[in-house]
């Protein structure tokens, strides 16, 4: 996925995924974040999932920015769909 196409379907899920934050292009460190970055010591691109208590994992490791920003992007989706489903289970 190509950023500018990333940035704009991840622009029509911001409101759905909660309490989640999106970080870009940083590592972030913060509860609730999903994000990628460009690790200049290894040459890669990870990205990652903070859950609660600092609970931070490398979910991909790869050269290609195209295929970090597809992998962040589905995982994402993922809490999108979580979040509409639990919300509309509350009512």
């Amino acid at each position: 996925m190509r950023r500018e196409e990333f940035y704009k379907e991840v622009e029509s899920l911001k409101g759905k995924i909660g309490m989640w934050k999106i970080a870009i292009g940083e590592l972030n460190m913060s509860d609730f974040t999903l994000g990628c970055y460009f690790d200049n010591s290894s040459g890669l691109w990870k990205v990652y999932i903070n859950n609660e208590r600092g609970r931070h994992r490398i979910r991909l490791e790869t050269k290609s920015e195209e295929e970090a920003l597809s992998k962040l992007y589905d995982m994402i989706s993922v809490k999108a769909e979580t979040h509409i489903f639990c919300e509309s289970r509350k009512k």
